[in-house]
Formats: C-alpha cells, structure tokens, sequence
C-alpha cells in the first residue's frame, strides 16, 4: 500500500510538471548554416554570359568563382579560371552574377574544349558574412550549349549532372550507379557494351533528377570501366552528356577470402580555420584530402560513421544542403569507389524549443522530427545504403515512446497522460553487407535523438518526457533485437571470419564525449553525478552499453565496433577486465578525425588502463585484409603512419 501510494504521488507530481512546463515550450528557429533564402541558379543568358541568381538572408558582399570542367582527370576536381562580384538587383531582387561563357570558345580558357564534358561549367559562390567574420561558400555547376534560332545563335542551358556518378552496393556480382541531375532528364549507364538504362517500376524509360541504375550479371573481383550518358526530351538522340569514364571493381565471391582493403572514418563537420575548413557546414578540404589520398591507395570499399556536417538546425534545407556539399567533397572519389555513411549527432535537423523550468531557468534543446521530415529520413534519401540486413529482412520498425515502464512506477495509459509518439524510420541507417568473408554492420546510435544532456537529472528526465525522442546514444530495444538478429545471422555464416562494426556514440568514450555518448557520466568522477536514471525508460545508458557490448561481445567472430565523436584516435582492448559479461575480447576504436575540431585524452575514464594507444592528429583507419588476418594502419593528414597493428592476433 505505501508503493502504491507514493507511486501515485510520483505521477500526480509527474503530470503537474508537464502540464506546467507543457504551457512553456517556445519554438525557437536555429538555421547556423543557412545563408540562403533562394540557393544560386542560371536562370537564362544575356549577351554570352549565364546569368546566376541567389538571394541571401540579410545583405552580403559575395564573388563568384567559375571555370570549365576538367575532363582529362581520372579525378574531376573543380578548376576555376576567373571571378566576378555579384551586384544587387533591387527591391528584394536578390543578387545576380554574370559568368562570361563566352569566354570558353578560346582554348586558352576551355580546359574541357572537345571533351565530353564541353560546356560544363564548375562555379564557387563565396559570401561574406561579416557577422562571424568568415566566408561561406555554395559550389555547383551548369551545362550549357549554342542553338541556332532564327538568324543567330543563342546560348541555353542543357541537363546536367549535379551529383555523382557514385558507385553504389557493390557485391561480387552486381553494382548501383547513382546520380542527381539538375532538371528532369534520362539516363544510362554503358558498361562492358551494353547500355542499362534507368527505368521505373513499369520498365519504362525514366525521367527524373535522380537515378538509380541497377547493374548485374557481374563477374568477382572485376575492374569494371563504366560512363553514365544524361539527356533531355530527345533520349539520346542529340547532344547527350556523356561523362568520363570511371570504374568500379566487383567484391571478391563470398568466402574466396582473397586480399582486399577498407578504410574506415569519421567526423569531417566544419572546423575552425576559415576557407575550405568551414565549407558549407563540413571540412571540405580534409575529407576530400583522405578521400583522394586512400584512392591512390587502392582501397576498396570507405565506412563513414557519422558527423559528416554540422547538422544542427531546424531547417530541412539547411541540412540537405549541408549533405550535398559533403557529397560534392567526396564525390571524384565516390565515382570509383563505394561509401556507405552512417549517422551521427550532428545529421540533426529538429524542432528547437525553449523549456521554461522555473521563472529563473530555462533549457534550449532540440528534437528530432517524426515521419518524411525526420532526420533518419532525410540523411537516407541522400545516399545508396542497403535497405536492411545483408541476410533478407527488414530494418527493424519504428520505436515507441515508452517501451515499457520505469522500475518504480505503475503502469498508466500513455504515460503521464502525454499523447502517444513513434520515433522516425531506420531505412537507411540501419544495414549490414558482406564483403568476401568480412561481415559489416551500421547501426544507428542517434535514433530519434533529443538533445538535452545539461541541467540536474530530474531536469534532463522530465524534459525527455515531456517532447519525446530518444538519449544521445542510447540504443533502442527493436534496434538491439535487430542486431541480435543480424549478428546471429553472421556468426553462423561459413564464409564469414569477422564481424565488423560502425556507429558514432563510442561505447567507451576516451576524450571529449564522457558526458554522453555511451556512459553519460562526469569527467573525474564516472558515472557518479551523471545523468544516468534507472527509473525512466532510456535512462540508464551504462546499463544499456553493457547490454549491446554483453551481445557484440558473445561473438567469436567479433573483432572491432568502430565509433566516431570524439575528434581523436583511440584503440582500447575490451574484455572481462572491463566488465564480467563481456565474453570474448573486441577492439573499440574511435576514429574521428576526418576533420573536424579536435579533443584531448580525459585520463579519468574507469577502463584507461585498456587504452593501447590515443592521438588527436587528424587521420583515417586503413584496414588490410588477408584471409582472417586484418591488419590496422592509421595515416595521419601529414602522410606519418601513426601505428601499425595486428588486430586479428586476439587472444580467444
């Protein structure tokens, strides 16, 4: 009777919070990276020269800088040749530049001059926003060509490939060929003399801004040469855009367990340094300096774990933006070689609120979005990754707000009387593949995320269930049964020797995430005064970390989880000396150094001891597979070989 009592106590005080708070929630509009009300556009030509238009958020001094599209590379990094300011057009007109084209009838300045890619034009627009004291830039391209009308010729634009080509879901026998365009137009792909075309459900050629062209009928282990055509009304017929030949090399069959290499990253979002460091929400310059530096390495398929831009905003342009300029970063590269991305805590784009907690305080956090507007769904309508598991089924379904109930309260309908919320999808977040006899797996530790981790815990408990949505990484019941699923699937596999691993929330954070990530705890103390609570669902992280590193762990085949989030390297050596339940030994490396601001080593995580090696230079993970042995070697920004390591030589 006195549970009963002062459970009821627990609610009555529970549902007078909401009720209060729920009257003090204040929508705020938080859109860092957004410096566009209308993005740059061509819209038509006068006297020779392309006519761009944007308008900006508030008045800004912006260059343009343009050039021909380099056709003669085996990797099309963009060239500029000349500059231009853009002038005001008047009476909220927005701002318009004009990029002389004509100019690329002299062989002098037309680089791609007989190409295929003749009359592509690469353009930079640089703004700047006196405000924060740096330049923002938006980069893009157009195709233009002359038409003879009436007595002269005049110049009009023509379709044009905006993103892409990217080589997708490569296996031993078949490929993706993705690509957006900048206006409705066919498209194929021609390979080994044969023309795939891209076509809809109804085998019907398709016109559409984005392809997705199927290739199968593939031999393993085959160097593939490859061109993507585009064109409008005429299907073919005239003036097709035809770009420059790349190639893609099919997976090794299954279990041939021949030699091949990955690489694995993470964390490029923008940094401190002005220029391309802070290109449009990502570090343009150092992705794009790994991603060019592991192609002439040969790699054969890149893992990116999260933290691609800064994310963070609650507008839906700002975020897909932000993702098509890391695209542009990484895309010569994605042209030969397959990326399969995962989310972090910055692909964040939510509702921002302000939670009035007293007349004195008040917390700013954000949330996730449900259904076609919700992160997990934007971030995978951006990017070609399976579709669930590399075994048949599905990812799992959606979560619900409250999967069960705290410790120590009743059962009650819809939880403190709040009304009923499903979290987002997981298509597209949530994959494994196989690759020869190396099984991978992405999961998400960012679903549904909310962002409040500050305040006292009974602040940050009661916020969580008053707007819903999810613990920064914490991972979900359905998702756990999935990977239980999954992970089951591959242990059984013949031709699978190890289980590989990747989110961004590190399960055992090292530098700079001890607040959250898997532990939510406080630097020098653990977990003690942290925010962890046992009695609310999602509440007690440590004991879910030890729940997913208990089933990863039960795995002979497991070798490493690779995270992000912390901007550093670390390499610790997980085993029963951490916990009891951990089974078999797995490496956790935390690799984030793919750009963004770095962080120092925090010398009072509990399991320092099992930290075999930590640096905070920029880098990236390259992985040596032979048979079951994998060997790990971590290269700096500055080409240095930071070390050099056996992981595969586990003592089991």
């Amino acid at each position: 009777m006195r549970k009963l009592i002062l459970s009821t106590v627990i609610v009555l005080i529970g549902l007078w919070a909401v009720e209060t708070w729920s009257q003090s929630l204040e929508p705020v509009d938080w859109a860092e990276e957004q410096i566009f009300s209308q993005l740059p556009q061509v819209v038509g030509f006068r006297e020779g020269k392309a006519l761009l238009h944007f308008t900006t958020i508030r008045p800004m001094t912006a260059t343009v800088h343009y050039g021909a599209f380099p056709a003669d590379q085996d990797l099309c990094l963009p060239s500029f040749r000349f500059r231009t300011k853009a002038k005001e057009l008047g009476a909220g007109g927005g701002d318009e530049a004009e990029l002389k084209v004509y100019r690329f009838e002299y062989d002098t300045y037309n680089i791609a001059k007989g190409s295929s890619l003749e009359g592509v034009v690469v353009y930079r627009v640089g703004v700047l926003d006196e405000k924060d004291g740096i330049v923002r830039y938006f980069e893009s391209r157009f195709r233009y060509a002359k038409e003879a009308k009436a007595d002269e010729e005049v110049y009009v634009l023509r379709p044009c490939i905006m993103e892409g080509p990217f080589v997708d879901l490569v296996t031993d026998g078949a490929a993706v060929i993705s690509l957006d365009a900048d206006s409705a137009c066919y498209a194929r792909v021609r390979l080994d003399g044969r023309y795939i075309v891209s076509r809809d459900g109804q085998e019907q050629l398709l016109k559409a801004r984005h392809h997705k062209i199927k290739i199968s009928e593939l031999r393993p282990s085959t160097q593939y040469p490859y061109q993507v055509e585009i064109a409008g009304d005429d299907a073919f017929q005239n003036d097709p855009l035809v770009w420059p030949e790349r190639s893609f090399q099919t997976a090794p069959q299954p279990g041939s367990r021949n030699p091949f290499s990955f690489v694995y990253m993470s964390d490029s979002r923008q940094s401190p340094g002005g220029g391309e460091y802070g290109f449009g929400g990502c570090n343009y310059r150092i992705v794009q300096q790994f991603m060019v530096d592991l192609y002439r390495r040969g790699v054969d398929l890149v893992l990116f774990g999260g933290d691609l831009v800064n994310g963070y905003t609650s507008s839906k342009e700002s975020f897909l933006q932000q993702l098509r300029t890391w695209k542009k970063a990484v895309e010569p590269v994605g042209s030969y070689i397959p990326i399969y991305e995962g989310m972090g805590n910055h692909e964040q784009v939510g509702d921002y609120l302000k939670v009035e907690l007293s007349s004195e305080k008040s917390l700013t956090l954000f949330t996730d979005r449900a259904g076609e507007e919700s992160a997990e769904v934007l971030f995978a309508s951006m990017f070609v990754n399976p579709l669930g598991s590399v075994y048949g089924f599905d990812p799992p379904q959606p979560e619900d707000q409250w999967p069960g109930v705290g410790k120590d309260l009743p059962v009650f309908p819809n939880r403190w009387g709040l009304p009923y919320k499903k979290g987002p999808s997981y298509e597209g977040t949530d994959y494994s593949l196989n690759f020869d006899n190396i099984h991978f797996v992405a999961f998400n530790t960012n679903y549904w995320h909310t962002g409040v981790y500050y305040g006292s815990r009974e602040e940050v408990n009661r916020v969580l269930e008053l707007v819903g949505g999810n613990r920064e990484g914490y991972v979900m019941e359905r998702q756990m049964a999935w990977l239980k699923r999954d992970l089951d699937a591959a242990q059984r596999d013949a031709d699978i020797d190890w289980i590989v691993l990747f989110a961004h929330e590190p399960a055992f954070p090292n530098g700079g995430h001890l607040r959250d990530a898997m532990f939510w705890g406080r630097s020098g103390r653990g977990h003690e005064g942290g925010l962890n609570d046992a009695r609310v669902p999602s509440g007690d992280v440590i004991d879910m970390r030890n729940r997913f590193w208990g089933l990863v762990s039960s795995y002979s085949k497991s070798l490493v989880v690779f995270f992000g989030d912390e901007h550093n390297y670390s390499r610790t050596y997980v085993d029963e000396s951490v916990h009891p339940d951990y089974r078999h030994p797995v490496w956790q490396i935390i690799s984030g150094g793919a750009g963004a601001p770095f962080y120092g080593r925090d010398p009072s995580a509990p399991w320092t001891a099992q930290v075999r090696h930590f640096t905070s230079v920029p880098h990236y993970c390259l992985l040596d597979v032979q048979g079951k042995r994998v060997e790990l070697e971590v290269w700096a920004r500055t080409g240095r070989l930071v070390e050099r390591v056996v992981l595969s030589d586990l003592p089991r």
